[in-house]
This record gives structure tokens, C-alpha cells and sequence, in this order.
């Protein structure tokens, strides 16, 4: 199934993001060891489905498209579902 507005001839995957729950463990670390702070942000704890339209665009199922934010190698942000 292809979501609303994307290209046809794309795949489905799943990808990690920062979202809630990583911003919870950030939440975490300041209270319970601030040196660590960084690393919620480097490996996020969120993961969302996304369609990869041929041209490189990333899609939600919901046909929002998911802004192009690199952040520790890891995307960052963006529509959830």
C-alpha cells in the first residue's frame, strides 16, 4: 500500500528515530547520571515505519513526509505514525 501524495514503486522499512521515548531516557540521565547525556541521542529507542519512495523521499503511512534531519548518524523528529 502506497500512502497518500508518495510515487509508487517504493519499499516499506523500519528506521530509528528520536522521538518520546528517547527524550524520556534523556529526562532520566539528567536526573540520574548527567555524563551520559548525549547517549539517547546516538542510539534513539523509537523505531517508526517508513516508505521509501523511489526518488529518496520517506514516507509515513498517514502520507506525511518525513524531514530530511540527520542528527548522530541517527534520524531525528518527524511525523510518528
Amino acid at each position: 500500500m502506497v500512502p497518500p501524495g508518495a510515487a509508487p514503486g517504493g519499499t516499506w522499512t523500519a528506521e530509528s528515530y528520536s522521538g518520546q521515548v528517547t527524550l524520556i531516557i534523556f529526562i532520566v540521565l539528567i536526573l540520574v547520571f548527567w555524563p551520559a547525556l548525549c547517549a539517547p541521542f546516538c542510539c534513539p529507542c523509537d523505531s517508526r515505519n517508513v516508505y521509501v519512495a523511489p526518488n529518496g523521499v520517506k514516507y509515513v503511512a498517514s502520507g506525511q513526509v518525513v524531514p530530511i534531519n540527520d542528527c548522530c548518524g541517527s534520524p531525528c523528529g518527524g511525523p510518528a505514525a
